[in-house]
């Protein structure tokens, strides 16, 4: 029977997996440290994870001693990444140089999280071959990760993810999470991505665990949308108002975190090697509204 420790309880994307892997197998799954343990907050209100001592990640997971290491610790606020780059790079990158040690201590796989944002955004949406040029600071600290972890050959896999959607938990970056939170965004028309439904991803880790993958996965929905076609999407299906969502054309600039303009991710070889079959946006978003309803 195998042992899965799913690290970082608040993520949504954490909650999703957890979810996923205890009704679908009789594996032995356990959740450690919180995602958003934290007191720090910033002037617009983002919390700031706590960034645990390297000996404490190591110490989680070598009491649970697990055939799979799943890391949803991570912080996904490029904005925030591009100012403060010494904590981004001691979250994403820190964490998994302490967690991979302890999989090796422990004769476990790290399966972890990466982005399409180590990817450049120009000639999007991209697959496993092309080559990573992060244009921004946040890309760069996933591309950290990944690059520690080939360099110190660790067993791992890495899940690059673009936009999603779906599940239960917190990430306030995250377009979907703002605006069933009713908090005001500005989505760029000119800004393209493949939103993934939350369940189709934490799949795709099941299916990777139980063909003992290695790697890279790139996860993405069969949609090509801009930022605001995303947004509007998702309120016309799910029945939000649309008053919290701002058109605007991005422009680079100096001062700003730039953005990928052709981001988002293909699916082929998960297709393929996962036998996965990724449900479009109106699908998956329809999935996620029976799903609320059924809370009322």
């Amino acid at each position: 029977m195998k042992r899965i420790l799913i690290l970082g309880k608040q993520s949504r994307l954490a909650v999703a997996i957890y979810v996923m892997l205890t009704r679908e197998t009789d594996w032995k799954v356990y959740f450690d440290l919180d995602s958003l343990d934290s007191e720090k907050v910033t002037d617009t209100g983002q919390y700031y994870p706590i960034v645990y001592e390297k000996k404490d990640l190591r110490k989680v997971v070598m009491e649970y001693d697990p055939d799979y290491i799943v890391n949803c610790l991570s912080f996904d606020v490029p904005e925030i990444a591009e100012v403060d780059k010494k904590f981004a790079w001691d979250y994403n990158v820190g964490n998994i140089e302490a967690i991979s040690k302890a999989a090796m201590m422990t004769d476990s796989k790290l399966l972890m999280f990466s982005t399409d944002n180590i990817y450049s955004g120009i000639n999007g949406p991209y697959g496993e071959d092309h080559l990573p040029e992060p244009v921004n600071y946040y890309g760069k600290t996933k591309l950290g990760s990944e690059n520690h972890c080939i360099s110190n050959n660790v067993p791992f896999i890495s899940v690059r993810l673009p936009e999603y959607y779906g599940g239960t938990g917190s990430n306030a970056f995250n377009i979907y999470y703002k605006l069933i939170n009713n908090i005001e965004q500005n989505l760029a028309v000119n800004c393209f991505t493949t939103p993934v439904y939350i369940d189709d991803a934490a799949l795709a880790v099941l299916k990777i665990i139980l063909k003992d993958k290695f790697g890279f996965y790139n996860l993405g929905g069969p949609d090509y949308v801009s930022e605001y076609e995303y947004g509007v999407k998702l309120a016309d299906v799910l029945g939000f108002e649309k008053e919290s969502i701002k058109p605007y054309t991005y422009s680079n600039s100096k001062n700003e975190c730039r953005k990928l303009i052709r981001g988002g991710l293909i699916n082929i070889k998960s297709e393929t090697d996962l036998n996965m079959k990724f449900v479009n946006l109106h699908s998956g978003l329809s999935s996620v509204k029976f799903l609320e309803n059924l809370k009322f």
